[in-house]
């Protein structure tokens, strides 16, 4: 039993045929209408099958005429597509005389039973009608095979488009990368081929490169080895290969080149290669910005922290294998940040640039200065003889900083203090060592600056110390750990309790009672001292409205207010607010600031003790004599008291110098018009002094200590310490 196959594409058309004839059938093939037309008038075969879609003439246009030929109309025909699976495609198909509609892909098993029900339906049919189905909607099969064939014909425009854009973006990639291909002899490095793109790569013509040692001799010569080896290595090498090396352009500049390779292990031709070159040099140039950023500092050229602590470990790793010495220098600027505030970052910014400079030039080429952050420095010497090369380098710095620094025609005097420590005397690890020369410089500052210290354990310990306090202090507040101490003010003349000032006291349950002179100089370092100096701002006015609400009388209850509180902007309003919920009598508060805080921007600190006198309290000048003292401050600022520290009264009456400059407070003083307070009065006699030096109070533990609110609020209501006088 003959079948005809009509199928356009090779391997469906083979695929059927080779299993109708596994399954007994004789079986012939056309590739499109007009080739099965003349097969079926010369075999007649029993059943045709056909696709639709076919160049020269479709599948329905071959049915329609299958079925208008009286020699052929009884053949049962069997459409198989996977184009037209429209259910007005199987209907159009049923009209043209069609026996089934099939959709691909079918498995064999069922196209076969399909197949046997069509030529057993035609056996049993031989005695019907087989005149010519009437077919009146020719025209809108015509229509719709149109539409589809220029559906197709869209696709594979669309398909040609978006081949002819990627290709234009791969040419595009290509010109813009000025890819150069090549082609070499590896032997001799000569090459056979260079693409016409080689004018923009060194700025010479493809015909150069074609001379005997020209591209040899334009390559780096730090690089000339490495890139022959690879060029002449591989013949050997099956694979992608790449090398990235120098080259000198025409102009001498030196141009970063990547050179790829491939080599196949089916190469006919093992001695020669080809590949393409690539000019990098502007990704080289964009990874070496990165590298610095990443790695140095932006301001002063110096190596970051990052980069010298990595240079520190492999420092020590060499000198662990050498067992040599290396040292550490931590330097910090003394006073540094008055020079941002009065000057402003800019002129700072200037500064540090010339103190980098200085410290580059005090140590030698392998030695490494970096730059931490701020005003923070770091000298790593190497390969030491002796630990007494770090001690003359740190001369040298102190030297260096000795001179002046000039910036806009003006001249600045900044000295430098600076921590030592060594390896392995100190530590093995970079972070321990740099933990040790920041303890030791921290030391050189409390030794008064301008100064180099080495690393001790005692230092050690107080480092570890604080770093605890500092770790316990930042729950401070939120733990409810603080509370208020008060020390008793006198009048000098008649022994009555007149007021008192506010002590922060902290108690911690891990450390215990903790000093203040541990911990509020490091919550002023470490920015806790604006919170901790508001809650002492609320509570102290809370405590005054509750005294008053009792009945006692006091003419002054004072605290002190830190330099950075001073200079948050936030103060003056929070102050104001506080006074006005408690109800708190402004001329109650004396705010202590010290003399350090002249060493501030002064216009600023002017501006903000004036807002403070606007809210009606008083201001008492701290500490005076000790620090930075200027008659011209106490003629400059509103204050309303003077006091006078302890470190003159320890003298009184026995020192004649301190008594001179005490009695000599007293009188400019209230020649100003200002108050004084006597500090640390401790004796009877220091005591008598004041008295006939008309002194208006005295503060000390000759009276009591500092106490807790109810014990001071019991001295209160004692009335005049009569028995001291």
């Amino acid at each position: 039993m003959s079948i005809l196959v009509v199928e356009d594409n090779e391997d469906s058309r083979v695929l059927l045929q080779q299993a109708l004839a596994a399954s007994g059938f004789e079986a012939s093939v056309a590739s499109n209408g007009i080739e099965a037309l003349q097969l079926a008038r010369q075999t007649s075969p029993q059943l045709i099958i056909s696709d639709i879609l076919m160049p020269e003439m479709d599948g329905f246009t071959l049915c329609r005429e299958i079925k208008r030929d009286q020699a052929l109309r009884d053949i049962p025909f069997i459409f198989y597509s996977a184009t037209y699976i429209d259910p007005k495609d199987a209907q159009l198909a049923h009209q043209l005389g069609a026996d089934r509609f099939i959709i691909k892909p079918q498995e064999i098993s069922e196209l076969l039973r399909i197949i046997g029900e069509v030529l057993e339906q035609a056996g049993s049919d031989l005695n019907a009608d087989t005149s010519a189905p009437e077919f009146e909607d020719f025209e809108l099969y015509r229509n719709r095979l149109a539409s589809k064939l220029d559906k197709k014909v869209r696709e594979l425009e669309s398909e040609r488009k978006l081949l002819r854009e990627r290709e234009a973006h791969y040419r595009h990639l290509v010109e813009t990368a000025q890819a150069v291909p090549w082609e070499m002899q590896t032997q001799g490095i000569c090459f056979t081929y260079v693409g016409p793109q080689a004018i923009n790569l060194l700025g010479f013509p493809a015909k150069r490169w074609y001379e005997a040692g020209f591209w040899v001799g334009r390559l780096h010569p730090d690089d000339a080895d490495a890139v022959i080896r690879f060029h002449e290595s591989c013949d050997s090498r099956a694979g992608d290969h790449e090398i990235e090396f120098r080259m000198f352009n025409a102009d001498g500049e030196v141009v970063w080149i990547r050179s790829s390779t491939n080599m196949s292990a089916e190469s006919s031709d093992s001695s020669k290669c080809t590949g393409f070159m690539f000019n990098i040099t502007r990704q080289k140039d964009d990874e070496e910005k990165l590298m610095r950023q990443a790695n140095f500092d932006n301001l002063t050229g110096l190596p970051n922290r990052a980069l010298a602590l990595d240079r520190l470990a492999q420092a020590l790793l060499r000198h662990r294998r050498e067992q040599s010495i290396c040292a550490l220098l931590f330097i910090d600027l003394d006073q540094f940040k008055k020079v941002n505030d009065t000057q402003g970052h800019a002129i700072g910014d200037r500064f540090l640039v010339q103190a980098a400079s200085r410290l580059r030039s005090c140590v030698r080429d392998g030695d490494t200065t970096a730059r931490l952050g701020g005003d923070e420095f770091l000298v790593i010497l190497t390969e030491l003889e002796s630990i007494n090369y770090a001690e003359v380098v740190a001369e040298k710095i102190l030297a260096a900083f000795a001179r002046p620094f000039t910036v806009e025609g003006h001249e600045y005097f900044i000295t430098a203090s600076i921590g030592i420590t060594l390896h392995p005397h100190d530590g093995a690890e970079p972070h321990t060592l740099l933990r040790n020369a920041d303890a030791a410089m921290y030391q050189a500052k409390h030794d008064g600056r301008n100064t180099y210290r080495f690393f001790t354990q005692t230092m050690n310990d107080r480092a570890l110390k604080r770093l605890d306090i500092e770790s316990q202090l930042r729950h401070a507040l939120e733990n409810d750990e603080l509370d208020i101490y008060f020390h008793s003010f006198h009048d000098v003349a008649t022994g009555e309790t007149v007021g008192g000032e506010a002590l922060m006291r902290w108690h911690n349950e891990t450390l215990g009672d903790v000093s203040p002179d541990d911990f509020i100089p490091l919550a002023e370092e470490i920015g806790l001292i604006v919170p901790m100096g508001e809650w002492l701002t609320a509570r102290v006015c809370e405590q005054a409205a509750q005294w008053r609400d009792q009945g006692m009388q006091l003419r002054y209850l004072s605290f002190n207010l830190s330099p950075r509180q001073l200079r948050d902007d936030n103060y003056v309003k929070l102050l104001s607010d506080v006074l006005q919920n408690c109800h708190v009598c402004a001329e109650v508060l004396m705010l202590e600031v010290t003399e350090r805080l002249f060493m501030e921007d002064i216009p600023q600190i002017q501006r903000k003790l004036a807002m403070l006198k606007e809210l009606g309290v008083n201001l008492a000048i701290d500490d005076f004599g000790m620090g930075y003292s200027s008659l011209g401050y106490l003629k400059r600022f509103s204050f309303d008291v003077l006091k006078i520290d302890r470190g003159f009264m320890k003298g009184v009456p026995q020192r004649a110098e301190d008594a001179a400059l005490t009695s000599a407070m007293i009188v400019l003083a209230h020649s100003l018009g200002l108050k004084v307070i006597g500090e640390g009065v401790e004796t009877k006699e220091q005591l008598d002094f004041l008295k006939t030096r008309q002194c208006d109070m005295a503060q000390g533990y000759y009276f009591d200590r500092p106490a807790g609110r109810e014990d001071f609020a019991k001295l209160l209501e004692a009335g005049p310490a009569t028995t001291k006088l």
